[in-house]
């Protein structure tokens, strides 16, 4: 591995780590925003109970939490990649996408996979999350189970005194030529 492909590496682990950082924040306020509205709406609903009443119905919010969250966590994954053009909100930012073997845009199917092998590397105590910068080219296991990769785009939102001007190949570009 040259020393342009380690900082290429470098690059996209670094960036992917913050995407997926904000996606997991944006998908927490989502839920918060959703949760408080459940709650006034309930409490609007149902004004004229009783004091004692209100507050049973409002302790229930607590069951429909980790429904709502897995249920925003599911869409806005699959949601994001298959209409952003595999692209979520953070990855926008942040100048990467994912992108099949092809090195076309993830369809439906690999952008649910890629978000079924997100909830197996929580599943499995978050160390699968970390296998990107222990393999050669940085896939980890939602990259294998969806058979997709991260690459780089052109635009970066937000600016960066270090970006790296990637000028080589990518991975699925060399496997194109090896082919």
């Amino acid at each position: 591995m040259s020393v342009l492909t380690k900082k290429h590496k470098s690059y996209l682990l670094k960036y992917r780590t913050y995407a997926f950082t904000l996606d997991l924040f944006i998908i927490t306020l989502l839920n918060k925003v959703i949760i408080q509205s459940y709650g006034l709406y309930l409490k609007t609903v149902f004004f004229h109970y009783p004091q004692a009443k209100q507050l049973e119905i409002l302790a229930g919010i607590d069951k429909v939490f980790l429904g709502i969250l897995s249920l925003l966590f599911v869409s806005y994954f699959t949601f994001s990649y298959y209409l952003g053009q595999g692209q979520t909100p953070g990855k926008i930012i942040f100048g990467i996408k994912i992108v099949d073997k092809n090195y076309n845009s993830p369809g439906i199917v690999a952008s649910f996979l890629r978000t079924i092998g997100y909830i197996f590397c929580y599943i499995t105590g978050l160390l699968l999350f970390a296998l990107p910068y222990f393999t050669k080219k940085g896939s980890g296991f939602q990259d294998w189970f969806s058979r997709s990769s991260v690459v780089r785009t052109n635009s970066l939102l937000i600016p960066s005194a270090e970006l790296v001007q990637f000028t080589g190949t990518t991975e699925l570009e060399e496997e194109k030529i090896a082919a």
